[in-house]
């Protein structure tokens, strides 16, 4: 599956689609399909550092993708 990655602080220029292996599921949790997915401006500010709370991994997380 591909999974847009942030392995650097910075801008939306940073981020990298990347292929990566499927995680098995565990109980209660459920695959979906994405078809398109944006970056909005909270998003900007979590991978450039700047969100009001820090996250505390390396790789700030992102929006979720739209309901379909």
């Amino acid at each position: 599956m591909k999974a847009v990655v942030c392995r650097e602080w910075g801008g939306p220029e940073t981020l990298r689609l990347e292929e990566r292996d499927r995680q098995p599921l565990r109980p209660h949790q459920a695959r979906i399909r994405v078809h398109a997915c944006g970056v909005n401006f909270a998003d900007t500010l979590m991978i450039a550092g700047k969100y009001q709370v820090k996250p505390s991994s390396r790789s700030p997380p992102v929006s979720k993708p739209p309901a379909r």
